[in-house]
């Protein structure tokens, strides 16, 4: 599973393409170069009845007209003047006159358009093209002290290579360049389709997320394909649900302010109406005007510290005993239970110093246990317990209270969740949010769970200085 991310990346895509191309080239000119050099190559030590071997054969005999016999035997030793082809003069016998080894190609040759010529009164096209034209300059006769010799011209060079066929010499060069452009048009566009396509299908997704459809998901649709692709699309995903989330909690917020504020609003309303109808009433309806009020304050103050813990701001840390966060929201909250008849009880197991922000935690934890003083019943308690176990920080707060619906401990931290049963006037649903934000920014975690015969546990865990977040 390790490798395949990496032979489906599109960097390799390409090296592998590149290669293959670079590698098919040269093995197809490698193949048409040795092909035309074999074919060419089977040509030496033939006759050559081409224009250069006839000059060579005129020269041959210029030589023999103007230095007689003396003279032509000198030049054909002279490898400076006869080369490439070499002239011969053979006798009936087969011999050169300059004593040389005539190559047995060249012979078997002459012999086989001698033979042509008598059987069909020249060679034959089929196997070698205009030969029947160029047959009488093959090979030349003179006499020499009135004996016959045979004048021929042998290649001792491969003939030039040429990869374009004679067909195609005179092809128009506009029209095969235009041909060639289209070509590479045609492969270069396959190729850039083929590695781009799921860079379009992500860009296209982009696009329609932009336009408001921020339930879309891409990684599925490109798979595994491309490997750098495959992690933008996953990496696309993660920020797509991301944004849902926050505009969903966005657009729930709003909903759950208006409403939060629509109901003390109300309430002030009626307050007015009553105190313009019954003089004697202004003194109660602005008590309760001033109560709302007091309400409305206390939401806006709360929903103000949820959005700073909502955003990256970075939070003032400071080295503190957890047992002196605790041992003070005890003592707070222990002087307001009072009126209901319920005790905090503070059981301090562990005096270690961890760096924290310990306003939010205190904040964090004094939630948590007015929540708890809420709904405990009278002449009750709620526990409070610090310990520390395996590098972390463990703040409990136990109540005695009727516990929570098990269908809402998933949502009890969320924003404006009091729970169905609960009234809208028992508190903003915002105490518990807060303490869950406020936990989380310190790397740690919150919990709750039901207790048995009744009550609802809530953990704080925080990470000790000498922890790893692995831990």
């Amino acid at each position: 599973m390790l490798l395949r991310p990496t032979f489906n990346s599109l960097f390799w895509k390409l090296f592998a393409g590149l290669c293959f191309v670079i590698f098919c080239t040269g093995v197809g000119v490698w193949i048409a170069a040795y092909s035309a050099h074999v074919k060419s190559s089977g040509d030496v030590n033939t006759v050559d009845w081409r224009l250069g071997g006839r000059k060579a054969v005129a020269t041959a005999l210029s030589v023999y007209h103007y230095a007689g016999r003396s003279g032509l035997e000198n030049w054909l030793i002279n490898e400076e003047y006869n080369r490439m082809p070499v002239v011969y003069v053979m006798d009936k016998n087969g011999h050169d006159l300059a004593g040389r080894e005539i190559p047995e190609k060249s012979r078997e040759m002459l012999s086989e358009l001698k033979a042509q010529s008598a059987a069909a009164g020249g060679p034959n096209r089929s196997s070698r093209e205009n030969f029947q034209a160029n047959l009488p300059m093959v090979s030349r006769v003179i006499e020499l002290d009135g004996q016959p010799y045979e004048v021929f011209a042998v290649r001792t060079q491969a003939y030039p290579i040429h990869l374009i066929p004679p067909q195609l010499h005179h092809f128009p060069t506009t029209v095969a360049f235009i041909i060639a452009i289209l070509v590479t048009i045609f492969v270069s566009g396959v190729l850039a389709f083929f590695y781009t396509r799921s860079l379009g299908r992500l860009n296209n997704a982009m696009q329609r997320f932009s336009r408001g459809e921020l339930d879309l998901r891409i990684s599925d649709t490109i798979g595994q394909t491309d490997a750098e692709v495959a992690s933008l699309a996953h990496a696309f995903d993660s920020m797509a649900d991301r944004i849902e989330q926050l505009v969903t909690r966005q657009r729930r917020l709003f909903h759950d302010v208006s409403h939060e504020v629509r109901s003390p609003l109300a309430r002030i309303d009626v307050a007015l109406a009553l105190a313009r109808r019954d003089p004697a009433r202004v003194p109660s309806s602005l008590d309760r005007i001033e109560k709302e009020v007091v309400a409305i304050d206390s939401l806006i103050e709360a929903l103000l510290t949820y959005a700073r813990l909502d955003t990256d701001i970075r939070l003032e840390m400071s080295p503190i005993s957890v047992s002196e966060v605790v041992s003070e929201v005890a003592e707070n909250v222990g002087y307001e239970a009072q009126k209901k008849k319920v005790s905090v009880n503070c059981h301090l197991q562990t005096d270690r110093v961890i760096t924290i922000n310990p306003q939010l935690i205190a904040r964090a934890l004094e939630n948590i246990t007015r929540n708890a003083l809420r709904f405990s019943p009278e002449d009750t308690s709620i526990e409070l317990t610090c310990t520390e176990k395996d590098n972390r920080v463990l703040l409990r707060c136990k109540d005695s209270g009727p516990g929570v619906n098990p269908k809402e401990l998933a949502t009890l931290f969320e924003p404006f969740v009091r729970g169905n049963d609960q009234a809208t006037g028992s508190g903003f649903g915002l105490g518990l949010a807060i303490a869950r934000r406020s936990v989380l920014r310190h790397g740690g975690r919150i919990t709750a769970r039901n207790v048995q015969p009744s009550g609802l546990e809530i953990t704080i865990e925080l990470l000790t200085d000498d922890a790893t977040p692995s831990d």
